[in-house]
């Protein structure tokens, strides 16, 4: 099994699309709908990489991806996905990328890869945001 990427975001249709595609480039994803489940996952056990929504009820991505760098750091790269841009929002985020909805699979599979061998490389991971 490969290593594990935790998805997150309110639709469970993009949930599945990215989950597939993932799955088939031998990753292991775990989707979530629910940003406090992801959460609670998240800060239970680290994932390799998180991909997640920035627009979503109950917890928005911003307040998501600082809850995780107050406990991980920039050990955890996160990448955030939205159709709404707000560039100077996701500027002062400290994520590894953002992705503009729609965005192209291959694209997403590629990013996944160079954080995930970044990580494993034991690179430093820049917090200026990549826009694919």
């Amino acid at each position: 099994m490969g290593r594990q990427i935790v998805l997150l975001d309110d639709e469970a249709d993009i949930l599945h699309i990215l989950t597939e595609a993932l799955d088939s480039e031998g990753y292991n994803p775990v989707p979530f709908v629910n940003p406090n489940r992801a959460l609670e996952y998240c800060l239970a056990s680290p994932p390799a990489l998180v991909i997640t929504d920035l627009l979503m009820p109950a917890m928005n991505g911003q307040e998501f991806v600082l809850r995780l760098r107050e406990r991980y750091g920039e050990a955890v790269p996160i990448v955030v996905m939205s159709a709404s841009v707000n560039m100077a929002a996701v500027a002062t985020l400290p994520i590894q990328a953002f992705l503009s909805k729609p965005f192209d699979l291959d694209d997403l599979t590629k990013l996944v890869e160079r954080l995930l061998m970044a990580t494993s490389n034991n690179m430093p991971s820049s917090v200026s945001p990549l826009v694919w």
